[in-house]
């Protein structure tokens, strides 16, 4: 499988950013982009550590 694209990252991230805001649902806005349950806390994670969020 080939490797994610900075860009391709880029627009996944605001995608599932994008959901997680209108739902506060995790999980949905991993759906939205693609991915289950451990995806979507990863990605959630990613987001966090770009922000400088601590621990909610």
């Amino acid at each position: 499988m080939p490797r994610m694209t900075d860009a391709r990252r880029a627009r996944r991230d605001a995608a599932f950013a994008e959901v997680l805001a209108e739902t506060g649902d995790i999980d949905a806005a991993g759906r939205a982009v693609g991915v289950g349950h451990d995806g979507s806390r990863k990605i959630f994670a990613q987001i966090r550590r770009q922000l400088g969020w601590q621990a909610q």
